[in-house]
């Protein structure tokens, strides 16, 4: 079995958890006394990933000696997005485009989550995949990025979804593979060409579900959080002992 290529999302600075993040980037608050990427690290099945890409950008020397090159043995490498502060995960991850492996989880790096969800997602029989939230109680806040479901298939994916149209929170952790992650870069090229550097990537998964088949991966009611601001930073204290428990 092709092993899965991680690639975490870390180049934001999170300026609504300032002035915390004034000197750190976002995924290095701690949750506990280990900050957030530590314990997203924790949450990876070693045994199924051959390799661990990170984008980087705010204050991205804290990052990068915190991790180091290697995480028990499985190779760390970073690209740097250097117009971070203008730009968003879909330029992070369009300038990460050349150093893709065949089959990749890219996980936002301010997603706290299970072990199971991850393992579950990668394990799918799926070639492109969200894990969805679809146990959690509807309309969600405004700022989830909600998912609309059909048979299995994400048929659309936005943070303005109507209530009425909404199945689910699609949590920050994707997989891609084979014809859909080359479907992926070749959008991420398009908008990038198009100077559409300011969205999330979800905006370029959006654009795609015309062209390839994404499918949900639920979390089975498993405990994750994505940590925005002050309130998600303090609720994920006391979630964290409930995420780590396998």
């Amino acid at each position: 079995m092709t092993k899965t290529q991680i690639v975490i999302l870390a180049a934001g600075q999170g300026k609504r958890l300032l002035p915390l993040t004034k000197a750190l980037p976002k995924t290095m608050l701690k949750v506990g006394d280990i900050p957030i990427i530590g314990h997203i690290l924790s949450s990876i099945n070693l045994n199924l990933i051959n390799e661990i890409l990170i984008a980087v950008g705010h204050n991205k020397e804290v990052v990068m000696n915190y991790l180091k090159n290697d995480f028990k043995g499985i190779a760390i490498k970073y690209v740097d997005n250097p117009k971070h502060a203008e730009t968003n995960s879909l330029y992070s991850l369009w300038l990460a485009r050349n150093f893709l492996k065949e089959k990749i989880a890219i996980i936002n790096a301010d997603t706290l989550f299970h072990k199971k969800i991850l393992e579950n997602l990668i394990n799918s029989r799926y070639e492109a995949a969200l894990a969805i939230d679809d146990t959690i109680p509807i309309p969600l806040p405004d700022e989830a990025m909600k998912a609309t479901i059909e048979n299995k298939k994400i048929v659309d994916v936005s943070k303005t979804i109507l209530p009425e149209k909404t199945n689910g929170d699609a949590i920050g952790i994707y997989k891609f593979s084979g014809k859909s992650l080359k479907v992926l870069i070749n959008e991420l090229d398009n908008l990038v060409s198009n100077s559409v550097t300011k969205q999330l990537f979800t905006h370029a998964v959006k654009n795609i579900l015309n062209k390839v088949d994404i499918f949900s991966v639920s979390t089975e009611g498993r405990t994750w959080i994505e940590i925005d601001d002050q309130n998600d930073l303090n609720v994920a204290q006391n979630l964290i002992k409930k995420i780590l428990e396998n």
